[in-house]
């Protein structure tokens, strides 16, 4: 450390204590001149090379940007929703409704619900009044399809407006089996659209069943008449 031409008291002259709050003092002045050589060594090197840190600045601008989580598919479901995105249940315990509100700047996606039958007998389980609410003001782009894996499927056209049983698809469960709903829809338009389904069971008539059961007998009475 520079100490040039700092009067330097002798130790022997003064006591203790004032030899050493002189070289504090002298230690806080070189110091001192330290920290502007260095500011202005900084302060330089910013001048000059602005544009390449910029540059930087912009690079990790556009990573930090492309890192982030993309908000894509930020639609709102109605907290009197029942199902859940993923879930599985039983159709007995029905019947099931899903609500989701969208945006203009939500994303495309899809929505998928899996439905049990552990009733002990058949059903029918469907959809008889969903709902696909667009205008002129909120749409889906490319619309939204809704399908049964094992059953019936539908489209609603982009900017159809679609209310008070907009679409209705259905599916045949025999007992202990299963199906999966999907709802698929484009990229959301302008200010709000919505999409709504309500999933019940609906039993076979009893009418239905006598006629399975006489199917069932008639065929095993012909296998018996083949055999003899």
């Amino acid at each position: 450390m520079n100490t040039k031409d700092t009067f330097q008291p002798d130790s022997g002259e003064l006591p203790p204590f004032f030899t050493r709050f002189w070289t504090n003092l002298t230690l806080t002045n070189c110091y001192r001149r330290t920290g502007r050589r260095l500011s202005l060594h900084l302060y330089l090197y910013v001048l000059l090379n602005w544009g390449l840190i910029m540059k930087l600045t912009t690079l990790a601008l556009a990573a930090t940007i492309a890192a982030a989580p993309f908000a894509a598919n930020a639609f709102s479901v109605n907290p009197t929703s029942n199902v859940a995105n993923g879930g599985s249940y039983d159709i007995g315990n029905g019947p099931y409704y899903w609500d989701a509100s969208f945006n203009g700047n939500d994303g495309s996606g899809s929505v998928s619900f899996t439905f049990t039958n552990n009733s002990g007998s058949d059903a029918h389980l469907q959809i008889a009044d969903g709902t696909v609410g667009q205008s002129g003001a909120g749409w889906f782009k490319g619309g939204v399809t809704a399908s049964w894996t094992n059953g019936s499927a539908t489209t609603i056209a982009a900017a159809k407006t679609s209310v008070g049983g907009g679409f209705a698809i259905s599916t045949f469960l025999a007992d202990n089996a299963s199906d999966v709903l999907t709802l698929t829809w484009g990229d959301a338009r302008g200010f709000k659209s919505d999409i709504d389904f309500t999933v019940a069971a609906v039993p076979l008539p009893a009418g239905v069943l006598l006629l399975g059961t006489a199917l069932v007998g008639m065929g095993a009475f012909a296998s018996r008449r083949k055999t003899a």
